[in-house]
């Protein structure tokens, strides 16, 4: 019997050795690129998103949107996701500005486009940053006074009804699609309204209202609300610092450069972000 247990031992050892070859085999990892095979399943690497920002500064005209619409194409097709425009403009044309926003609020959902404001969005290319899905701004910019005119033998005049009421609908539109307030968008074209903002006392919500809308409450219905300020006076247009537009709803955001603000959004670290105006024309 004592001559079996050497051979008995070496079994024990053999069998051992091929339970942990066996257990090893089944945690093996074979890294090729970015694909992981493990244990027989496959791990795709998610493809990074791609950012660019493309600046939309002085004039509003039609050679601004084919600049626009030519690197925004490009942009697309090189996979990027993301798109900023950097707006700094006082106005412009109206056609080019409805070209502009038309364009850019009709591009595929799975694009996201944001407006970033470094300095001034008005008239105009207040009206194309509203057509973007987001807002924000830099400090001390400001964005709004939309309300068409028109150059006469006297001089410049307000456009007649037709043309701001093909204006309003396209700030209505805007804002309802992309989460802006309504009220206050309406107020940048037309300087008839007379705009507050109310807190209802139950829930602290802050809402916009019209002045007539407001009358119509009573004293009753007024009643529910506390700290009732006059966002904008009647004859004026709505004009909003960056501070301002935060804190009513416009902007979603403020920071001191679009770099910054990608960051914030987790973009800067995942993506190539490229600013056309720094790459060769």
């Amino acid at each position: 019997m004592k001559h079996l247990l050497p051979f008995l031992s070496f079994c024990i050892a053999l069998f051992v050795s091929e339970l942990q070859a066996l257990e090893l085999s089944s945690n093996v990892s074979l890294q090729s690129g970015n694909v992981v095979v493990a244990a027989g399943n496959t791990i795709e690497e998610e493809r990074l998103p791609q950012a660019v920002i493309i600046p939309v500064e002085g004039m509003v005209k039609k050679l601004l949107f084919t600049t626009m619409k030519r690197r925004t194409e490009k942009a697309i097709a090189d996979g990027c996701t993301l798109i900023v425009y950097r707006v700094k403009s006082d106005g412009g044309e109206l056609g080019a500005a409805f070209e502009m926003s038309n364009y850019v609020f009709s591009l595929d959902k799975k694009v996201r486009t944001i407006a970033y404001v470094e300095d001034k969005a008005y008239s105009a290319a207040a009206l194309f940053s509203l057509s973007c899905d987001d807002v924000y701004m830099k400090p001390l910019s400001a964005i709004g006074d939309c309300e068409p005119i028109m150059m006469t033998d006297g001089g410049y005049t307000t456009a007649g009804e037709k043309v701001q009421t093909v204006l309003k609908e396209r700030f209505r539109t805007y804002s309802r699609e992309n989460g802006y307030p309504v009220v206050l968008a309406q107020s940048m074209v037309s300087s008839e309204l007379k705009i507050l903002s109310v807190t209802e006392k139950s829930s602290g919500n802050i809402s916009l209202i019209r002045s007539e809308d407001w009358d119509i409450l009573g004293k009753e219905g007024q009643k529910e609300y506390k700290d009732i300020k006059i966002v904008c006076h009647e004859g004026d247009l709505l004009t909003l610092s960056s501070s301002e537009a935060l804190a009513l709803g416009f902007s979603r955001g403020t920071f001191d450069t679009p770099e910054k603000m990608l960051k914030a959004l987790h973009y800067i670290e995942h993506a190539d972000i490229s600013d056309v105006n720094k790459l060769k024309k």
